[in-house]
């Protein structure tokens, strides 16, 4: 629990704001840190998708060729590629919640 500096009334650790008076609460988080965590994820957020795709190239090209054992192994690395992929979106999408 935090207790707001200006009125005295405790809030749970997850509020940004005093419930009863509107002041900002202090919770010990740097929001400097937190900014800058949001932006690296941002930016990553945009930059995976190009390097996923970009690793799917050279999978697809393997795919297409016609001995048996190279084909395999460019499946291997195209499911490989979607399943971080996949894994990179769900990350993404909780990174407001991990931070």
């Amino acid at each position: 629990m935090a207790t707001c500096q200006k009125c005295g009334t405790e809030t749970s650790d997850n509020e940004k704001y005093c419930l009863k008076c509107g002041e900002q609460m202090d919770n010990g988080r740097s929001y400097l840190i937190v900014n800058i965590i949001t932006i690296a994820a941002i930016i990553i957020g945009f930059i995976m998708p190009f390097v996923f795709i970009f690793a799917l190239i050279p999978a697809v090209y393997l795919y297409t060729r016609p001995v048996n054992s190279v084909k395999q192994r460019g499946k291997l690395y195209i499911i490989v590629t979607l399943l971080l992929f996949v894994i990179m979106l769900i990350v993404w999408s909780f990174i407001d919640h991990l931070i």
